[in-house]
């Protein structure tokens, strides 16, 4: 059987959905994040020959996850949000290599049901 990629669920659309849930256990005082790959700023300049160029700012090391996220009972987790045929990077691979390395928790999360599981287990 085919699958059809256009009918699976995007990155973005899980990113939204887990940001709307991080954002309540916030107000509630459970986790405090960080969205880390929040998105690349584009600076447009002209040079000094009058060219037109758009200069691309990177808003986190490459490979680091999207969301970085401190617990109240001292945890901090490192979670990779990906479709389901998502793929790690390099960078990514060694980014997790590190954390793991230095003790911390990383996932890699394929839905939002999955992510809410990887909460579920850390929070309490």
């Amino acid at each position: 059987m085919k699958i059809n990629i256009r009918n699976l669920v995007k990155e973005k659309d899980i990113q939204k959905v887990v940001k709307e849930y991080l954002d309540i256990l916030k107000k509630q005082g459970k986790l405090w994040y960080v969205r880390s790959n929040s998105g690349n700023l584009y600076i447009p300049y002209i040079t000094k020959k009058g060219l037109k160029k758009i200069r691309h700012i990177g808003m986190a090391e490459e490979g680091t996850s999207d969301w970085i996220i401190f617990l109240a009972n001292r945890k901090t987790l490192f979670i990779e949000t990906k479709r389901i045929i998502g793929k790690q990077t390099q960078k990514q691979k060694e980014f997790e290599k590190i954390i793991t390395k230095l003790g911390y928790k990383y996932y890699i999360c394929n839905s939002i049901d999955e992510f809410l599981k990887i909460l579920d287990e850390n929070i309490n």
